[in-house]
């Protein structure tokens, strides 16, 4: 596959290691520092530049079809449930696949520590360059896949960090992952399998060792450039990004109304002799204020759209199942030959069984129990080792299931109180049997 040269050269960052691709020369250089890439890109250059995969996260959500700004206040609003750090620490940005299901559109949201961009932002400064757009290094194999004809694939690059891999969901890079070279085949493999991406096809940029997969030619750096409009910015710039936007239209709006005041009076001075011609202008006038009504409107609508929204993604990450009722369900499902040496429930994770039975009967029966409640799904079995505890031979099991949906805790039954008969009315009742 060949592709050509881009205008803006391209930079991939982490804290210790930079590298980057000169699209004029077609140059590339490497260093610890961005500074050390003057001789390749010169002072006042314009670059964008690729943020590596181990500073960033992703995330997939499945949101309404909207502006970039929507999202980000409907992503904003729910921030701290997706990744896991304080929302005041992380920048983030969102991008939406151009397909859309029937439950709305796939929506990738990344994020970085703020303090990793502060450090970027400071380091590019001191080298002289002029970032243009920060975004995942990983939306470069997202975009060297489309361009050969992959909107789907598994993308796999030994670089100067380690093995990148990266896993392409119509055309956006849905998990990323750096890990040391060498077994590349089974990191790809296991990658693949993390994102239930086994069937797609495998792409080799440079030295990989993955058979059966399709070699591209270049390095994912090179087409950052070409990657969806996504930037990483500080939360004070972008601010004043969307505070400048807001005066632009005030200023927009005054303008108007300076224009409508000036031919209001030219019109008055004028009406003996331009009746018509301010009548017309009235009109024009009256069509304008009609256009900005409906403009409000339809302002207000999406406004209430996005409450609607936010509200449907509020009840959605705030389920009504306490992690306490499935631990009780787990607790109730174990067989009493059965005890636990540990038990794992975490939000969003598969829940996780550790413990010993006496017999591998035993351990078949915790899947059988543990699979016939609604509770819990997928119950299967990681692990099963026979040991002895003495002289006693037992199995410690390792279970795995995952919590179906949110159904409440069943309330069990009051028990019917029972009648008080008076000490008259058990007499009488004595008497009368005899």
């Amino acid at each position: 596959m060949k592709h050509g040269h881009h205008a803006l050269p391209a930079v991939v960052w982490s804290p210790g290691s930079v590298r980057a691709v000169h699209p004029a020369t077609g140059g590339r250089l490497a260093g610890s520092r961005l500074d050390e890439l003057t001789p390749l890109l010169g002072r006042g250059r314009k670059v964008v530049i690729g943020v590596e995969r181990s500073h960033v996260f992703l995330r997939v959500l499945t949101l309404p079809r909207a502006a970039r700004a929507d999202l980000r206040k409907i992503v904003g609003a729910q921030i701290a449930t997706h990744f896991p750090m304080p929302p005041d620490e992380i920048v983030f940005d969102v991008v939406q696949s151009p397909g859309k299901g029937s439950e709305g559109c796939a929506t990738l949201v990344a994020a970085m520590r703020v303090a990793d961009l502060r450090e970027l932002l400071s380091a590019a400064k001191s080298a002289g360059l002029v970032p243009l757009r920060i975004l995942p290094a990983s939306f470069g194999a997202a975009a060297l896949a489309v361009a050969a004809g992959h909107h789907d694939a598994v993308v796999a690059e030994v670089t100067a960090a380690g093995l990148a891999v990266d896993v392409v969901r119509d055309g956006l890079p849905v998990l990323a992952r750096l890990t040391v070279a060498g077994d590349d085949a089974t990191e790809v493999r296991r990658t693949a399998a993390a994102a239930e991406a086994d069937g797609l096809p495998v792409l080799c940029v440079g030295p990989v060792d993955v058979s059966g997969a399709e070699a591209l030619e270049g390095h994912t750096v090179d087409l950052l450039p070409d990657a969806p409009l996504f930037d990483f910015v500080l939360p004070e710039e972008r601010v004043r990004q969307e505070t400048r936007g807001s005066a632009i239209l005030a200023r927009s709006a005054a303008l108007a109304a300076c224009v409508a005041l000036a031919l209001g009076v030219t019109a008055w001075r004028d009406r003996g002799a331009a009746m018509a011609d301010a009548a017309r202008v009235t009109a024009a006038l009256s069509r304008e204020t009609g256009r900005l009504r409906s403009a409000s409107q339809s302002a207000s609508n999406r406004s209430k759209q996005s409450a609607t929204v936010q509200a449907t993604l509020k009840d959605a990450f705030e389920p009504g199942q306490p992690i306490s009722d499935l631990v009780n369900v787990v607790a109730d499902s174990l067989p009493p030959e059965v005890w636990i040496t540990g038990l794992s429930v975490e939000r969003g994770k598969p829940i996780q069984v550790r413990g010993t039975a006496g017999t591998p009967t035993q351990v078949a029966g915790i899947l059988d129990r543990l699979g016939g409640t609604p509770r819990v799904a997928d119950a299967r079995l990681v692990s099963a080792n026979t040991s002895r505890i003495g002289m006693v031979p037992v199995v410690q099991f390792s279970v795995s299931a995952a919590a179906a949906g949110n159904p409440a805790m069943p309330t069990p039954p009051k028990k019917a109180a029972k009648p008080i008969r008076k000490a008259g009315q058990a007499a009488g009742s004595a008497g009368g049997a005899q």
